[in-house]
């Protein structure tokens, strides 16, 4: 055979099998960036400092950071850094319940699904970025296996709380996995001594918020603590370590992006593989997942093989309103991030709760 012929035909060879191999190759799936400039208009938002603490409320994102974090909403491929921004709109407005409020640039012209005037939360009724004293730790709620990375992270941070990390891990009832109302409702919230035996100052002497000191009920405490255990020692470590960690701008970071990776991208990612999901049914599913991951799945079970966004977002939100009134009269606030950028909203009753009759019809 002609040498330069056979060189040739080797040459053909090889780049077809690259080109059959590149086309055999799964598409490589997008993945979410939250700048430094999302995380800040988180942070100034819950008027966050390094010495911040767990008494502040009503939270806000501007008109301007609503707009800068939604810059992906229409685009058909939103970059990373879009997708971040996305993500991190709707763990403020929907996860964390947090407002909405005009600035100088452009007003708040949409109606709230919430029918609050977009308010930000009450103190015992939302979300925090220095979350420690009730619901959970940070922004999120972290709690169960989801607060297992955050002691990781914190250990690998700040060395001094490695031994409490390690501890926690079995903070449940019967030295279970962590459960955060567990080591709440053994502090001492659940005594009947008076004083509670509560410890209301950290570790290095300075004192506790105690917004939510009293917010538990026979209800909760039989719930959480049945055998009438008391470890208040436990309980200062939680919330000592908890603040010191929420104090950090990188610990702030690490959550943020924890949460935009394992919870908003798995939501968008499974909505948007569906001929028929949409961003707003992207954000309904995302914040489902933040209850339950199976929780997620049964919503979108729910939906079936709808194909009009109004049916399917109607039939998730349902589905999760059968869980609880709670879950029921979070259905305003679920959808704020998608009343902001004009997308499908659902009707809600004059409280922002998903009518009864619509519960009713779904099941």
């Amino acid at each position: 055979m002609n040498y330069r012929l056979s060189t040739k035909l080797g040459v053909v060879s090889v780049v077809l099998a690259s080109l059959l191999a590149s086309a055999a190759a799964p598409a490589q799936a997008p993945v979410a960036r939250v700048t430094e400039t999302s995380l800040e208009a988180l942070l100034t938002a819950a008027h966050w400092s390094e010495r911040a603490d767990d008494d502040f409320h009503g939270e806000q994102l501007s008109t301007s950071s609503v707009s800068l974090l939604a810059t992906g909403a229409g685009a058909s491929r939103p970059t990373s850094d879009q997708l971040g921004g996305l993500g991190v709109l709707v763990l403020a407005l929907s996860v964390a319940e947090w407002g909405v409020k005009a600035d100088d640039t452009q007003q708040v012209t949409q109606q709230d699904p919430a029918k609050h005037s977009w308010s930000g939360p009450k103190m015992l009724g939302g979300k925090h970025i220095m979350s420690y004293t009730a619901g959970g730790i940070g922004i999120p709620h972290l709690d169960v296996g989801d607060a297992m990375p955050f002691f990781d992270e914190l250990a690998r941070l700040l060395p001094a709380a490695g031994p409490v990390a390690t501890e926690l891990r079995h903070a449940g009832q019967d030295g279970s996995v962590f459960h955060y109302d567990v080591v709440r409702a053994q502090g001492g919230i659940c005594s009947t001594a008076k004083p509670k035996p509560t410890k209301l100052i950290d570790l290095d002497g300075e004192a506790f918020s105690d917004v939510a000191e009293s917010y538990a009920g026979p209800k909760y405490c039989q719930r959480f603590n049945s055998s009438s255990r008391l470890d208040p020692e436990r309980w200062q470590r939680l919330r000592h370590w908890s603040r010191v960690g929420l104090r950090r701008r990188d610990i702030q970071a690490w959550i943020v992006r924890d949460w935009v990776a394992h919870r908003w991208m798995p939501a968008y990612l499974e909505v948007s593989s569906r001929p028929e999901g949409t961003l707003a049914e992207a954000f309904i599913i995302a914040r489902i997942r933040n209850s339950s991951p199976a929780l997620a799945q049964a919503a979108l079970k729910a939906a079936g093989s709808a194909t009009d966004p109004t049916r399917r977002i109607m039939a998730e939100l349902a589905r999760y309103a059968r869980g609880s009134e709670t879950n029921r009269c979070r259905a305003g606030v679920m959808q704020r991030p998608a009343a902001m950028l004009g997308l499908t909203v659902v009707s809600t009753d004059k409280d922002g709760c998903l009518p009864r009759s619509m519960v009713s019809d779904q099941r």
